[in-house]
């Protein structure tokens, strides 16, 4: 299958937006895989923020993150 070569501005567009989905990638893994003392180093509030962020807020960051990633590479491609 042929695939035509995608414009300067789609691959500008799509190389910040997967930057942007690197980031956003970066602070999932960050916010997921938090060790207990990066927690216990955290604010008294910013403990009770991650403390109780429910579980279907956390799946929709990363949904949104890797789907983002994938579709910003599929601009580029």
């Amino acid at each position: 299958m042929h695939h035509k070569k995608p414009t300067f501005t789609t691959l500008v567009v799509g190389i910040t937006a997967l930057i942007w989905n690197l980031i956003g990638i970066f602070f999932y893994m960050s916010q997921a895989f938090m060790t207990d003392a990066k927690f216990l180093a955290l604010s008294k509030p910013e403990q009770d923020y991650f403390a109780n962020l429910p579980a279907w807020v956390t799946s929709i960051f990363a949904l949104s993150v890797f789907t983002g990633f994938i579709g910003s590479f599929g601009l580029i491609t």
